[in-house]
């Protein structure tokens, strides 16, 4: 049997990712301090050198082994703001304490992101990279946002 489609559920999906893209395009809002960390990330991150994009992150665990950064955007009616976050790496690396909402945190709108950059020694000359990426979809499929040129 064929599945009948949903009109109004394809209108609201197709305006969500409207307004998102708008959101993003026009009215994209970064805070000071995450604009001073890119300028300082993207003039360290071309000598492909780990070691000193390590030596940049700001937050760190309690041992002071993981370093890392937070980045989080929000979408509100009039905006789309991103700023930088503290990553909270002690949550992040025991996260059986159920209370760790991630980098995203409370995600209430689409397209609310949260991005965490880990980074720790791991040999002699070697680190440990890890990534944490969330993006909130609400009830779009993830193929649907991706192929939205």
């Amino acid at each position: 049997m064929a599945q009948k489609a949903d009109h109004a559920l394809a209108c609201r999906r197709i305006e969500g990712i409207h307004r998102f893209r708008e959101l993003i395009s026009d009215h994209l809002i970064a805070d000071q301090d995450l604009l001073i960390k890119m300028r300082d990330l993207e003039s360290r991150i071309t000598s492909l050198d780990v070691a000193n994009i390590y030596d940049f992150l700001p937050y760190s665990d309690a041992d002071g082994l993981w370093r890392a950064i937070g980045v989080r955007g929000r979408s509100d009616f009039n905006a789309y703001r991103l700023n930088v976050v503290d990553p909270n790496i002690e949550k992040w690396l025991n996260p059986s304490t159920g209370d760790y909402p991630g980098i995203a945190g409370s995600q209430d709108h689409f397209g609310d992101i949260g991005l965490g950059i880990f980074i720790r020694p791991f040999r002699k000359d070697t680190f440990k990279f890890l990534t944490e990426a969330r993006l909130y979809l609400d009830d779009i499929p993830a193929a649907n946002v991706i192929t939205v040129p």
